[in-house]
C-alpha cells in the first residue's frame, strides 16, 4: 500500500498542470490557447489521437504539433508566417493530409495515404544511390532508397513535383488517396504514371485509450562517476550481419496509448515519467497526457519524443511496468534487447527486479548506450551489462526470472526519442 501511495503521488506531480480537454471541444477555429482544428475522416467522423503539425512554408521547419482529443480536436499555436498543415492518423500513417494552412478553417479531412515508387531505368545501384535526397516539393517528404528503387512510403493525396536539390525531376505528379503510384523515369528525367491500385486501410486505428497515470516513484541514482563510458561498446546494430532471432514487440508507440503491448496478456500500468534530482521535462511540460509525449512522421509512425532540462546533476526516467505492482515476468530466455532511439546524451537501459532492496530502489540489469542525433537501433545482450552491486546493478541472470520494470535513464543531453523496443528470445504467453 505504501508503494501504491507513492506512485499515485508521483503521478500527480508528473502528469499534472495539463491543458484541459474541455477547452478544445467543438470545432471552433479561435480559442484562448490558439487555433483549434477538428480532424475527421472521409465520413466526417472525428479522429482521436491524430497528430497535426504546422510546417513553415519558407523552409519546411516544423513550428508546432499537437495530438487530437477524443472529439478529434487539437489546438495549435497561432503561426506568425505562412504554413502548411499536416495531419497523420492510424497505424503506419494510414490516413494523411498536407495542405496550405487556413487560419479560418476549423476542420481538416484525412484520407488514406499513398505510396509513390520511382523506378529508374538504365541506372546501376551505385548511380541510383546518388539520387538519395529526392523529395516532394513544398513538403517534408523525402524518398527512401530500397531494393533498387526510390520510395515515398507514405504521402498524402495531392498534386506534387519531385525534386533533387534545386532541380525539378518530375513535375505535376497526381497522387490519389490510397494505393501505389509507380513512376517510370528514364535517364533524362522524363516520367509517366503507371498504375494506381486499391489501398488497404485495415491498419487505421479507431481507439482512444485512456491514459494510465499510475507511475513508479523512484529516487534511484546511478553512480556514473566510476563508469568509463568511453570504453563501453554501445553495440550499434549491423543490419547486414544480424542473425535474425524471433522477437516479441514490447512497444513501437503506434497505438498511441500509454500501455505497452505486453499488457494485452500481462496487465500492467504501462508507461510513466519521473524527474530526479531537480531535472525537469520540457516536452511536454508535466506531460499532461501520454499522447502529448508522442510525435510522428511518415517513416516511423508514432514515436516517443521528450525534451528535458537536467540542471547540474539531474536525471530523467522513462519507464514502463511489465507486471502489475509486485507481479513480474520471466525473461530468462532473453537473447537481446533491440531498441531504436536518437538523442544527444548518455542513456542507460535497465530491466529491474520486482522486489525493493531499498525504498523505491530495485536490483537491475543495466546497459549503456551513447545516443546520437541519427535514429539508431542498439542491441543489448545479457552478459554485457554494467555490474556495480553497490548501485544495485547486477548480472541479468540473477534477476531474469522476476522482471517487473523496463527503464530508460538519461543522465546528460537535452532530448531523447524512442521508437521500437523488442525482446528477442522472449515469448509472451
Amino acid at each position: 500500500m505504501k508503494r501504491l501511495l507513492a506512485t499515485l503521488i508521483a503521478s500527480a506531480l508528473v502528469w499534472a498542470c495539463s491543458d484541459n480537454a474541455s477547452e478544445t471541444a467543438g470545432a471552433t477555429s479561435e480559442t484562448t490557447n490558439g487555433i483549434a482544428i477538428r480532424v475527421v475522416d472521409a465520413e466526417r467522423a472525428p479522429l482521436a489521437l491524430a497528430r497535426v503539425s504546422l510546417y513553415s512554408k519558407a523552409d519546411m521547419v516544423k513550428l508546432d504539433s499537437a495530438v487530437t482529443d477524443s472529439e478529434g480536436v487539437a489546438v495549435l499555436a497561432s503561426p506568425a508566417e505562412e504554413c502548411f498543415l499536416e495531419g497523420i492518423a492510424g497505424k503506419d500513417s494510414a490516413l494523411m493530409a498536407f495542405e496550405p494552412f487556413d487560419t479560418a478553417a476549423a476542420e481538416v479531412e484525412l484520407l488514406p495515404s499513398a505510396t509513390v515508387v520511382l523506378r529508374v531505368e538504365d541506372f546501376d545501384s551505385a548511380s541510383l544511390e546518388k539520387l538519395r535526397g529526392m523529395y516532394l516539393m513544398q513538403t517534408p517528404y523525402t524518398a527512401d532508397f530500397r531494393d533498387g528503387t526510390l520510395l515515398f512510403a507514405h504521402v498524402p493525396a495531392g498534386m506534387f513535383s519531385v525534386a533533387l536539390g534545386d532541380s525539378v525531376v518530375v513535375e505535376n505528379v497526381k497522387v490519389d488517396a490510397g494505393g501505389t503510384l509507380n513512376l517510370d523515369m528514364d535517364v533524362a528525367g522524363n516520367s509517366a504514371a503507371d498504375t494506381t491500385v486499391a489501398a488497404d486501410t485495415s491498419a487505421i486505428a479507431d481507439t482512444t485509450a485512456a491514459v494510465d497515470t499510475t507511475a513508479r516513484d523512484t529516487s534511484v541514482a546511478l553512480d556514473t562517476n566510476a563508469l568509463d563510458t568511453a570504453s563501453l561498446d554501445t553495440n550499434a546494430l549491423d543490419t547486414v550481419a544480424r542473425d535474425t532471432l524471433p522477437a516479441s514487440l514490447f512497444e513501437d508507440f503506434d497505438d498511441g496509448d500509454s500501455l505497452n503491448y505486453f499488457a494485452e496478456k500481462h496487465p500492467n500500468y504501462g508507461w510513466y515519467f519521473n524527474e530526479l534530482n531537480g531535472a525537469k521535462f520540457i516536452r511536454s511540460d508535466s506531460l499532461a497526457s501520454f499522447a502529448a509525449a508522442l510525435d510522428s512522421n511518415v517513416e516511423r509512425g508514432y514515436y516517443l519524443s521528450t525534451k528535458f532540462d537536467l540542471g547540474d546533476s539531474g536525471m530523467v526516467l522513462i519507464g514502463s511496468h511489465i507486471g502489475e505492482d509486485t507481479a513480474y515476468f520471466d525473461m530468462s530466455s532473453l537473447a537481446e534487447i533491440r531498441i531504436t532511439l536518437r538523442g544527444d546524451g548518455d542513456v542507460y537501459v535497465a530491466l529491474e527486479h520486482y522486489m525493493e532492496v531499498e525504498e523505491n530502489s530495485f536490483n537491475k540489469a543495466l546497459w549503456y548506450v551513447k545516443a546520437t542525433e541519427e535514429w539508431t537501433e542498439f542491441v543489448l545482450k545479457p552478459g554485457e551489462e554494467i555490474i556495480m552491486p553497490e548501485a544495485h546493478e547486477v548480472e541479468f541472470n540473477t534477476i531474469s526470472k522476476e522482471i517487473a520494470l523496463f527503464s530508460i535513464f538519461v543522465s546528460s543531453g537535452t532530448f531523447l526519442e524512442v521508437d521500437k523496443i523488442e525482446f528477442a528470445g522472449v515469448k509472451v504467453e
